[in-house]
């Protein structure tokens, strides 16, 4: 994600995503140039900021073909997996996270989620982040399953969330 936003930053994205089609100019057109300039920065963007352990992966011609590799190895979309990431965002527990910690950690587990084509709906973030609760929380979410479902909303419930644990 951060990669990402970096690349959209620098204007360099539709270059790794392969949006920005080859210029059918000359090899020595200002377009061509451009474009071949943007492939460089783009490819030694994303190689400056990988882990050293993941540069193996990054040995291409192409910023594209980098992006590709990488979010092949690291979004592996078999169901086993899918079914791995689901498992584990219904389990997470919040142990001695502040509440603000353990929401960032369902949401980006929920973000995982999607990164890899499986849709999280509000509910099923709502589960998650009230599930993994502690006792002292046993109030709050008997009051929220009093709450009729047209008034439960992700934000609310963050909301609600930090306020008690205030």
């Amino acid at each position: 994600m951060q990669m990402e936003a970096l690349l959209k930053e620098k204007e360099l994205w539709d270059t790794v995503t392969g949006d920005k089609p080859l210029p059918t100019s000359g090899p020595n057109s200002k377009a061509m140039k451009a474009y071949v300039r943007k492939q460089k920065l783009a490819k030694v963007k994303i190689i400056l900021h990988l882990d050293k352990s993941q540069l193996p992966h990054a040995h291409f011609d192409t910023a594209k073909e980098i992006w590709d590799n990488l979010k092949r190895i690291h979004l592996t979309r078999s169901f086993g997996t899918l079914l791995a990431i689901h498992r584990k965002f219904f389990s997470m527990v919040k142990g001695d996270k502040t509440m603000e910690a353990w929401v960032a950690s369902v949401c980006d587990a929920a973000h995982c989620l999607e990164a890899a084509d499986f849709e999280v709906k509000d509910i099923d973030l709502i589960v998650a982040l009230t599930q993994g609760l502690p006792e002292e929380y046993f109030p709050l979410i008997v009051s929220l399953n009093a709450t009729p479902i047209d008034q439960l909303n992700v934000d609310s419930i963050i909301t609600r969330l930090l306020n008690e644990e205030q």
